[in-house]
């Protein structure tokens, strides 16, 4: 049994089934890479009859855990008001990719959350789902506030593989600002940050960015006292060589 355009071999396990007046041989293998195989069946070296035939195995159905996103990445900078698409490629349990789910465009969903606010950040985003070429889905996806989130998109109700990902959405201003600092050259554009420690357990909120110095205060937490350290400033240094930030 052979894939007629991977070259591919598949295993073929052959048992002599318990009853002679029958004379049946029965053969079992997995498929696990779809496409079109040419099964021969021979006894000694002769075919017997519509042997080879061909027969065609078709992808399986979507798995969130093997469909992806195109083109990886950890963070994903836009602007505000302005469409982005993102390219979804379905595979089933084999990585085989598959259009099963090409009209359950409604299985797909964006969920956002605002970086050091609690709760899930509604109304803030815009996202429609259509097909693509090669067995593609598209994501169109537009954000009206400003800020940074993290997402995670899901096929009915899970997780994609790399559906785990930041978004820092820049107004136009602050678009033009960084495409100007990063065109320039040398290391004198930088940008003041401040790094924030964990935030202590079951203490939800959201960190001030006002500027502190590095000394330690006394916070009451719940009925006890806890020293928690105050914000470090750091410089934030944009390179147009180097993908990244650096600090």
């Amino acid at each position: 049994m052979t894939h007629t355009e991977l070259a591919l071999e598949v295993p073929v396990t052959l048992e002599v089934l318990p009853d002679p007046a029958r004379n049946v041989v029965k053969g079992a293998f997995t498929v696990r890479k779809s496409g079109r195989y040419q099964i021969s069946i021979s006894i000694g070296r002769l075919n017997v009859g519509h042997s080879p035939y061909c027969k065609l195995f078709h992808p399986g159905v979507v798995v969130p855990a093997k469909t992806q996103i195109v083109s990886h990445f950890s963070t994903l900078v836009l602007t505000c008001g302005q469409q982005h698409t993102l390219q979804i490629a379905p595979c089933d349990q084999y990585s085989n990719p598959t259009g099963d789910n090409l009209q359950d465009h409604e299985n797909y969903t964006l969920s956002l959350s605002e970086l050091g606010v609690v709760g899930m950040a509604d109304g803030c985003c815009q996202f429609t789902v259509c097909n693509g070429s090669q067995n593609r889905v598209l994501l169109h996806l537009i954000l009206l506030q400003t800020g940074c989130f993290q997402a995670t998109l899901r096929y009915l109700g899970q997780p994609i593989s790399n559906g785990n990902f930041n978004i820092i959405v820049l107004s136009e201003s602050e678009k033009a600002a960084v495409d100007n600092n990063v065109s320039r050259s040398g290391v004198g554009v930088f940008f003041e940050g401040y790094l924030y420690p964990p935030s202590p357990p079951n203490v939800p909120g959201q960190q001030s960015s006002s500027p502190v110095n590095d000394e330690c205060e006394v916070s009451p937490i719940g009925l006890s006292f806890e020293k928690m350290k105050k914000p470090k400033k750091v410089y934030f240094y944009v390179s147009p060589k180097v993908s990244g930030w650096a600090v």
